[in-house]
């Protein structure tokens, strides 16, 4: 159990660490060989361009998880609080469904990368992998959705939204 709430609380912040430093270090790789040796890598851009792309979808469910999504909020502010709460679940089942449909069908997609057959050109590896990777982003943000749409049916406090100077103070202390 401890390591599902291990999980819970660090997964994409986790993978995010890991996907930058990959990236840091084949974009240094990548500068010193063309400015030293003369003739950079094609497949260390690539690798670092894809690991990018993965970022990119693990921090919608990070985001969900944080709160840190845009929102238009000044409406919202000024109702009574019955109807926030109403407004809120509606949202995040909509949000629930958006990120299921995308769930869904980038499965679909990836299934016809992978019967395509076609290659990556630097790293030649199957681009259905590449594809993988947005329904794994797509999986996670559905779940984060639903967990926090869980919280708003349970009528837990509500989760509070941290501004982005909080959320870089946290990632600081992280």
């Amino acid at each position: 159990m401890k390591i599902l709430k291990w999980l819970d609380e660090n997964f994409e912040r986790v993978l995010l660490v890991i996907l930058l430093a990959v990236i840091s270090c084949l974009l240094m790789y990548q500068i010193v060989m063309r400015y030293v040796f003369g003739s950079g890598l094609a497949w260390a851009e690539e690798l670092s361009r894809y690991c990018f792309v993965v970022s990119a979808y693990l921090c919608i469910g990070y985001c969900i998880k944080r709160d840190l999504l845009f929102r238009i909020d000044v409406l919202f502010n000024i109702l009574p609080k019955p109807l926030k709460k109403g407004l809120d679940f509606l949202m995040w089942v909509v949000t629930v469904v958006f990120f299921g449909y995308s769930s869904y069908y980038s499965v679909i997609i990836t299934q016809l990368a992978f019967e395509s057959n076609a290659l990556s050109p630097g790293l030649e590896i199957k681009i259905g992998y590449v594809y993988a990777f947005a329904t794994l982003g797509m999986a996670v943000a559905t779940i984060r959705s639903i967990q926090y749409l869980v919280k708003i049916v349970k009528d837990k406090p509500e989760v509070k939204r941290v501004s982005d100077v909080e959320a870089i103070a946290d990632a600081k202390g992280a």
